[in-house]
């Protein structure tokens, strides 16, 4: 998990409590865990998708006396135990519910849907102050044990976070990072924006690491790699036969800003169809 990712959701998570308080009467916490075919997180997240589209039927808020104006709010984090299965920690927030209420609520739900959620422990926050409820929830984001291309947090859509999306870091070696994105540009200026927007984290990595370690042939060596499979090879051959003749004159790329090469950054249009990330 990347530090962007854990710091986004720390930030909302802490969010959410700010919001919504905690305590009686304010944010509950409620675990799910998950019977039959529980190592598989697809069928776990639909029986949840269906537990939440349960409880907000018209005809379920009167029966178990949820307001039916009150929306359900809720920050959801999946857990995969060692074991491979899958359970679920949620903050939930729902104006003038009772834990009381929602229990008989998740019993009735067990009995009337073929859905393979299983036990349901829900309570009440508690403590001194909001701090202990964020580190409870935020301790699962540093598991180690994560799979590639699975979403662990999850968001309700009616509140307002503090992190959405894309954002940049403004400290510790950020501006090491921008520094050197902006000496790629100036050797590669065609072409290093499509790369850096398209290819994958990984290889974009590479790319950089190389480059900061003035390994400047191997980080060339690296794009070319990239566009040889791109429909902007054409352009990235331009960039690379530039790169061939200031090295040669110079014996090291351009680090610093001169001639053309800065307009070229601002001025170059990039054709966007075919992408792909590879």
């Amino acid at each position: 998990m990347s530090a962007k990712a854990k710091f986004r959701d720390r930030e909302n998570i802490s969010g959410f409590i700010d919001e919504f308080g905690f305590g009686i009467g304010f944010v509950f916490f409620m675990s799910v865990t998950f019977e039959r075919d529980g190592f598989d997180k697809k069928i776990c997240a639909e029986s949840w998708n269906l537990l939440r589209s349960y409880m907000n039927k018209v005809s379920v808020r009167k029966r178990f006396k949820i307001p039916l104006g009150a929306e359900f709010h809720f920050v959801d984090l999946w857990e995969r135990h060692k074991s491979g299965a899958w359970h679920l920690h949620i903050l939930g927030h729902i104006k003038g519910v009772s834990t009381k209420r929602l229990r008989k609520l998740f019993h009735h739900f067990r009995r009337v849907t073929k859905s393979n959620v299983g036990y349901v422990h829900i309570i009440w926050t508690h403590g001194h102050d909001s701090n202990g409820i964020k580190w409870y929830m935020t301790k699962y984001l540093s598991k180690e044990y994560r799979l590639r291309g699975v979403r662990y947090v999850n968001y309700s859509r009616n509140w307002f976070r503090r992190v959405k999306g894309g954002f940049s870091f403004c400290w510790g070696m950020a501006s090491v990072w921008r520094r050197t994105c902006d000496e790629i540009c100036r050797n590669f200026s065609r072409t290093f924006h499509f790369f850096y927007n398209n290819a994958s984290y990984s290889k974009v990595i590479a790319v950089i690491d190389s480059w900061q370690h003035s390994q400047y042939l191997h980080a060339s060596a690296l794009l070319n790699e990239y566009f040889a499979r791109c429909f902007m090879f054409p352009l990235f051959e331009e960039d690379l036969r530039e790169f061939g003749r200031y090295w040669c004159s110079h014996q090291s790329p351009m680090l610093e800003p001169e001639s053309r090469a800065g307009e070229a950054i601002t001025c170059i249009v990039v054709p966007l169809p075919l992408a792909s990330r590879s």
